[in-house]
């Protein structure tokens, strides 16, 4: 009799189980397709074409139909192979290329599969963390969030680096769960291969070597993964110099410049006015972004504050990693000097995680209170949550069409002879058919027919004496407007 109680007791405990297992896959999947549709549908137009989005198209199709990392030649300059970043995303891209075709638009079909990936290991990787509310409540958020919904709806690396990079902290927290070297090894190996993806992706080390120092625990171990990881390292590197030589180097060295502010970056934020500016302008309509990344960082801060006065981890108990993740985020990117408005997605989603580990924990706690705080409280936050989402969708995205960029190109396509040289930014040559000159050689573009400027907040036109005397003497033709760039046809009098 007894031994039948505790069998039927079993089979309901595995009952029960199953069906919030099933519970938890079925509103992901609710999650995941609502991630899909706010990311792909009309992407090819909108938003309007970014910054790098030509160039990188440009150097994916080069690698997809020649074999060349190069993006567009300029005119009466050699060939050389693009290096400013690792070329591993731009070997994806070309896979990606010959499967669906070349293209800005099916370049950031690539981002959105990225974007969904990252929503999906989220969720799994949280419900082991932290368990299956915040895994849930993470998921949507960044499912919903307009910021991201925006910023992977362009091509940009980090909408597939991210997701590589949260399967690595997965990784890692299984090690340091099961102690065996031989895991901590391939974390290693991982966490190096994501900074060998993107660079900037080295902050996913820097958030596992953080946990280390606040957990304190499989020395031995952590060394192995650092030892691993370096190795790693140190082979990409040597693979890069003796495949590129003093190219890679060369180039590699201007992107570390532009991350320390040895060298300024044109397009980047700068200064505070750089910040502030679009912050009241265009990007006003993603504050609640803003504010919850603020909220998780305020609260990042206390459990900081909170440790330090009781020299003990019991404010962040079970959320060790999720906090290491958040504070390496916060630290990396004070110290980056290099800062693009895509990177602020690196920072959105450590912080939206550990924010949801938080909830999830305060909710476990007032549960055994007199005064539980409902669970229907989460769902209407939520709610409120995805209408403002939904809201910026429309006000950015559905209800816009300012794709500046594609529209200049497609002018300069209809009204500009094919071989007319023109001067202008590499994004913009980049799109165009026709031979293009850099601005900062405008004075050396002696037979240049045309010119083609791009402003915004954040990037001006370069500082040329040159460059001002034919601004000066040449004729306006067209002038097209996006959401955050304006860019002016000039015909050059000559």
């Amino acid at each position: 009799m007894a031994g039948t109680t505790v069998w039927r007791g079993a089979m309901g405990e595995t009952v029960m189980a199953l069906r919030r297992d099933r519970m938890f896959l079925v509103v992901l999947l609710g999650v995941l397709v609502v991630a899909a549709l706010l990311r792909l549908w009309d992407l090819s137009v909108r938003p309007g074409f970014d910054w790098d989005e030509p160039v990188y198209a440009s150097i994916g199709a080069n690698l997809a139909d020649h074999g060349l990392l190069q993006a567009k030649i300029e005119a009466g300059m050699p060939a050389e192979p693009y290096l400013y970043h690792p070329p591993f995303y731009f070997l994806l891209l070309a896979a990606w290329f010959r499967l669906w075709g070349s293209g800005i638009p099916q370049a950031r079909a690539l981002a959105a599969v990225g974007a969904i990936a990252l929503v999906l290991l989220v969720a799994l990787f949280l419900r082991r963390a932290a368990g299956t509310l915040p895994a849930l409540l993470a998921a949507s958020v960044l499912a919903l969030d307009g910021w991201m919904v925006f910023t992977n709806r362009v091509s940009s690396i980090e909408n597939t680096m991210l997701p590589l990079g949260v399967a690595t902290l997965w990784l890692y927290w299984t090690a340091d769960r099961r102690g065996r070297t031989g895991w901590f090894v391939a974390a290693g190996i991982a966490l190096a291969g994501v900074a060998v993806y993107k660079h900037v992706g080295v902050y996913f080390l820097g958030a596992a070597l953080l946990h280390w120092l606040l957990v304190r625990r499989h020395h031995r171990q952590h060394l192995a993964m650092v030892g691993a990881a370096a190795l790693t390292a140190a082979a990409y590197l040597a693979g890069v110099s003796l495949w590129f030589g003093g190219a890679y180097w060369r180039e590699s060295t201007v992107q570390f410049d532009r991350s320390v502010n040895l060298q300024q970056s044109r397009g980047a934020i700068n200064s505070v006015s750089d910040a502030v500016g679009p912050l009241l302008d265009q990007y006003r309509v993603f504050w609640l972004t803003l504010l919850l990344a603020g909220i998780a960082t305020a609260l990042v801060l206390t459990r900081a504050v909170q440790m330090v006065r009781r020299r003990s981890l019991a404010p962040i108990r079970g959320r060790e990693l999720l906090f290491a993740w958040a504070a390496a985020a916060m630290l990396f990117f004070a110290a980056l000097q290099l800062r693009l408005p895509q990177y602020f997605v690196m920072f959105v989603v450590p912080t939206y995680c550990y924010l949801a580990a938080e909830v999830g924990a305060a909710l476990d706690r007032r549960a055994s209170t007199p005064r539980p705080v409902p669970r229907r409280a989460v769902a209407v936050g939520l709610a409120l949550l995805a209408a403002w989402s939904l809201t910026v969708f429309w006000l950015r995205i559905a209800d816009r069409d300012d794709n500046a960029m594609g529209q200049a190109a497609q002018w300069v396509d209809q009204h500009v002879p094919v071989g007319a040289e023109i001067i202008t930014e590499e994004s913009v040559g980049a799109a165009i058919r026709q031979p293009y000159c850099k601005m900062y050689r405008a004075g050396q573009c002696t037979g240049a027919e045309y010119l083609i400027t791009y402003e915004s907040h954040t990037q001006h036109l370069p500082d040329d004496a040159s460059l001002g005397r034919i601004i000066a003497a040449a004729d306006r033709i067209a002038e097209f407007s996006g959401f955050k760039e304006h860019i002016t046809v000039y015909r050059i009098a000559r």
